[in-house]
């Protein structure tokens, strides 16, 4: 017996779902690209790429002072957090104040337009795992570290430590 066409085109979709789960994790990470052209030996994108960049979008070369200007506020906050966690270890407040300012100056890292990705996806995994080890059922950091990991070996790349 031979399905109808609109059985096999569902079978066919939820076959392509599964096969491509990654993908919009893939499109959404645009370092995907910088990555593997970053090194030692050279600048992370060509200038044909640089004038390739629609208008307002911003290029691992561009330079924003709003954006190390958040980072270094969340940094003091995230300082002023560890210092008051490690004074009162036991107090679940303080450890809920530092593991939030923790996660978010991971996501400051992680979506920084003026750092390179050698430079804030490292530097969010670990800020994420320090939560992870207060907070293991953390959402925004399970989910953001898992995230990069994925991305890491999809590419198969050795995840930094």
């Amino acid at each position: 017996m031979q399905r109808s066409p609109a059985v096999r085109y569902s079978k066919a979709m939820r076959e392509l779902r599964r096969r491509f789960a990654l993908l919009p994790l893939l499109c959404a990470i645009p370092f995907l690209t910088c990555i593997s052209c970053t090194s030692a030996e050279g600048p992370s994108q060509t200038g044909a790429a640089r004038e390739a960049a629609p208008a307002g979008v911003q290029t691992p070369d561009d330079s924003s002072t709003e954006g190390s200007a958040d980072r270094a506020a969340l940094e003091k906050g995230y300082a002023d957090a560890k210092a008051a966690h490690e004074a009162a270890p036991t107090d679940t407040a303080l450890t809920s104040a530092f593991v939030e300012s923790t996660v978010k100056l991971g996501t400051a890292y992680m979506t920084a337009p003026d750092l390179g990705p050698k430079d804030k996806y490292p530097a969010a995994l670990r800020y994420y795992r320090e939560a992870l080890a207060l907070n293991p059922t953390h959402e925004d950091a399970l989910k953001n570290a898992k995230m990069i990991e994925e991305i890491y070996q999809s590419m198969g790349r050795p995840i930094p430590e």
